[in-house]
């Protein structure tokens, strides 16, 4: 699903005077999520219904503006005034997730992370000091660690804290966070190594005000008084990028959610496996609601999927949110169809595009059996637990809804081969290679390369084919899949490479080290043979699974459940220089009847000299060699007759 985050126009300046503000770093381009617990509090278990309350670029792919600011003690609020707390009775935090990002050259030492919750009411930016009381929550997380060039989203799961979690009394909480040494409140030093990461514009769900908490002379103090416009300045710590421009900690906040009323919806009942097709339209400023069921799960186990597009539209621009009955945010997509169509797809892969939009690969989840709740809003909108729907566009017209499913039993199509903007078409590889460029792996997806082998690439024999993944980055744990053209596994590794990166290697025995450098372990063959033909490289982030029966029904099916957005560079190695001479055909006669009597005794015609006539091709050197009428061209048309390869 495709998220962005940007500074308005009207706001550029705004940015580009807080990005040079000499106290803030770019964020780095790549980004991953960690779980971490509280010292002294193992997770908690639960059958609340939880959902986000909070969402400023939580997930990772979902912040692409912002900057990491330059201290290692510093605060933010969370308001929920509007979202799925606003009207709440109760409101018990269960896992906050916390950016920082790692700016070094030399991976970090370990460090733990202070965080103190603070009622609204013991907090107010303009007093000093800006908090008073005591913290609703003081927790210590112990062992982190960075990663020089990567964003890490720290999952903390409040659940096992008394209580099960964090009770914020009203509809607002300011939380401290300090990066100390372990098992100490010294605050890390440097503080340019380890930065909180902050995000620039609109909230996602929730709201902030511009304020935030800098801990300019490190006492951690939190002196307060009227608002800093950037910069480290002197005196109190109470800062703002300027008046009004939203700048916040980047991160996450879930909690207990009270099931909220089921909105008003058009009802399509269950979605038969002929498809549906739904009719209607749409207003500016618009979200409409369509209820629907499947009767089958939607799984891969079960080898059933549905998918639900706004393909035929008239309206510019439409978004789609998918709810359970209690609220809670299945998924959401904004513009993975065609032009600005949207797109949701679940279950078991892979069906065809439809112009410049993603593949029907199931990439959105599993959903079981029982009814759903389909938003439908203008433009590009945010969607949120508890059926919350905001920043909705003013796209107008009519509005078109295509389910297809195999939910009810149906035979399973078959599968489409990749295709899109997620592959890379790397054609006939030959030597030395083809090499790759870094590029992130989205959350939940998959990268792919399409390649062609020309000559055979078997244990026995000279020819190679590598495939090198230690360009990637450094932190990445790959999974790397090879499918052939009818789409079933036929090689797959976790983390053979350097690190926890993968490593394919097909063919000669070697070992041979990897020609483009690094550090990645020697390559052996250790992945098998590779006949002529046209193959398929996917890679995922860990934990990504195939099919359980992949190497004989694979569907090009993979399913990632990373929450990462790692970069992943794949280098392929051969010593194949040239591809040899086409074979001929079992149709060696050329009179469209394939591998008969006929064509048997048309190649035995031939080698006594009397070949088909032109146009058609075959001859002699069946094998195309250069040796005509050999013993190796009769064993070739014999191996071609039985279906094998030249």
């Amino acid at each position: 699903m495709k998220v962005r985050i940007a500074c308005a126009a009207a706001l550029l300046s705004s940015c580009g005077a807080f990005a040079q503000s000499g106290d803030l770093t770019p964020l780095a381009p790549v980004e991953e999520i960690r779980t971490a617990y509280p010292m002294g509090y193992p997770p908690g278990y639960s059958s609340r219904v939880v959902g986000t309350v909070y969402n400023n670029g939580g997930d990772a792919g979902t912040n692409t503006n912002g900057v990491a600011l330059g201290t290692s003690s510093w605060g933010d609020e969370m308001d929920f005034s509007v979202g799925p707390w606003a009207t709440a009775g109760t409101r018990l935090a269960t896992t906050i997730r916390v950016w920082i990002q790692a700016t070094c050259t030399a991976p970090p030492a370990p460090y733990d992370l202070l965080i103190d919750f603070w009622a609204d009411a013991n907090h107010d930016y303009n007093t000093d000091p800006m908090v008073t009381g005591t913290p609703l929550a003081s927790l210590r997380v112990q062992g982190l660690t960075g990663t020089c060039g990567v964003q890490s989203g720290w999952d903390i799961n409040l659940t096992g804290l008394p209580g099960g979690g964090v009770s914020i009394p009203s509809n607002a909480v300011f939380i401290q966070y300090r990066i100390v040494d372990p098992a100490t409140t010294i605050l890390r030093a440097p503080a340019t190594v380890l930065l909180p990461v902050f995000g620039i514009g609109t909230v996602l769900v929730g709201q902030s005000s511009p304020s935030y908490f800098r801990d300019i002379n490190a006492d951690q103090v939190l002196n307060g008084g009227t608002p800093v416009i950037v910069g480290a300045g002197a005196g109190h710590e109470h800062r703002r990028t300027n008046a009004t421009l939203n700048t916040n900690q980047r991160g996450r906040l879930l909690g207990d959610i009270p099931p909220p009323p089921i909105p008003p919806n058009t009802n399509l009942g269950a979605i038969p496996d002929a498809g549906l097709i739904h009719n209607n339209t749409i207003a500016s400023g618009e979200v409409k609601w369509f209820g629907f069921s499947i009767n089958g799960d939607a799984t891969d186990a079960a080898l059933h999927f549905l998918d639900v597009s706004s393909e035929g539209t008239g309206a510019t621009n439409v978004s789609f949110g998918l709810y359970r009955p209690d609220g809670g945010l299945v998924a959401f997509d904004l513009d993975d169809g065609s032009a600005s169509n949207a797109q949701l797809t679940f279950g078991v892969g892979r069906r065809d595009l439809v112009v410049d939009g993603r593949q029907y690969d199931g990439r959105d989840g599993q959903p079981s059996a029982g009814t759903y709740y389909l938003a439908v809003a203008s433009g590009n909108a945010t969607f949120a637990d508890a059926f919350t729907v905001n920043n909705i566009g003013t796209d107008a017209g009519s509005l078109r809804l295509n389910f297809a499913t195999n939910t009810n039993g149906a035979t399973l199509a078959g599968s489409a081969t990749p295709a899109g903007e997620n592959l890379v078409d790397n054609g006939i590889v030959l030597a030395p290679g083809v090499g790759g460029t870094l590029t992130t792996v989205p959350r939940q997806d998959i990268l792919w390369w399409k390649f062609t082998v020309c000559d055979s690439i078997n244990s026995g024999g000279p020819n190679y084919l590598d495939v090198d993944l230690s360009g990637s980055t450094a932190s990445a744990d790959s999974e790397a899949f090879v499918f052939n053209s009818s789409g079933n596994l036929i090689a797959s590794d976790d983390d053979s490479g350097s690190g926890l990166l993968s490593q394919l290697s097909f063919g000669n025995t070697g070992p041979r080290a990897p020609i483009g450098g690094g550090d990645a372990v020697s390559f052996a063959g250790q992945n098998g043979s590779l006949d002529p033909g046209t193959y398929y490289l996917a890679v995922g982030l860990f934990n990504t699974a195939e099919l359980p029966s992949a190497a004989t029904a694979g569907r090009f099916h993979l399913r990632s459940n990373s929450g990462s957005t790692l970069g992943v560079k794949s280098d392929m190695y051969t010593n194949v220089a040239v591809c040899p001479p086409p074979c001929g055909s079992a149709d060696f006669n050329c009179d469209d009847d394939v591998g008969t009597d006929s064509d048997i005794e048309a190649f035995f015609a031939c080698l006594g000299g009397n070949c088909p006539n032109p146009p058609c091709p075959n001859n002699a050197d069946f094998n195309g060699d250069g040796d005509t009428g050999t013993d190796a061209d009769i064993e070739a048309f014999f191996r071609v007759l039985a279906g094998g390869n030249c």
